[in-house]
């Protein structure tokens, strides 16, 4: 999932491995493995991996409909989640 964003974006817009770690409050090696099984929005510049924030946001938002979709699957079936 190598989504690229809608637009350039402020300079602000754009974080670091640490800035967007902090921001969700996981770990960097988490996200670092997020980044290498291509399953959260990135984007490289050179070796650098860099996150537009407006686009991350919008992936957790799918991510967790989705999270819940299956939950709510899971329990109407009477299964554990």
């Amino acid at each position: 999932m190598h989504d690229t964003p809608d637009a350039p974006g402020e300079p602000l817009d754009w974080l670091t491995v640490r800035d967007l770690a902090d921001r969700l409050q996981v770990r960097i090696g988490h996200l670092r493995a997020l980044v290498a099984r291509h399953q959260i929005p990135f984007v490289k510049v050179g070796r650098l991996v860099r996150f537009h924030w407006p686009t991350v946001q919008r992936w957790a938002e799918r991510n967790a409909e989705a999270v819940g979709a299956q939950t709510r699957e899971a329990a109407a079936r009477g299964a554990r989640p």
